[in-house]
């Protein structure tokens, strides 16, 4: 990878709508040559996907989850179809998963940490609720 690549990488990261004109103008290339490269980036696995950020809720929670399963994967299908958790992410040591919540009430979080706190696959919930967000890439 050299600097033009990386130089393309950090202008779709910035807007992956971007045209290739634009990105080619960029990087004082062909559309041609451009295309080329970000073709490449995408076989080489540099670039995943082209998505959008949605903006943070106020109302982000953290839940951070021990379990009794050998793997996480055992409860994976089931807290992906729970559709205020936007993640699910398997953690060594202690706790086993972090799930991130984003709920308009706090009802709801509510609902839903018991709701998992009843699984029996499930030891402990710690809630950790998002105070402040002082940035975001």
């Amino acid at each position: 990878m050299d600097a033009i690549d990386e130089k393309l990488l950090l202008l779709l990261e910035s807007n992956s709508r971007a045209s290739l004109k634009q990105l080619a103008a960029s990087v004082d290339l062909s559309r041609t040559a451009t295309s080329q490269r970000i073709r490449r980036l995408e076989d080489r696995g540099d670039i995943v996907s082209y998505t959008i950020q949605r903006p943070v809720k106020e109302s982000r929670t953290w839940l951070f989850v021990s379990t009794h399963v050998p793997s996480c994967e055992q409860l994976s299908a089931r807290i992906h179809a729970i559709r205020e958790i936007r993640s699910m992410r398997s953690l060594a040591g202690e706790i086993d998963i972090m799930l991130e919540i984003e709920t308009d009430r706090p009802e709801r979080l509510n609902m839903i940490r018991e709701e998992l706190a009843d699984w029996p696959e499930i030891c402990t919930i710690v809630t950790a609720p998002m105070l402040k967000l002082h940035w975001q890439r």
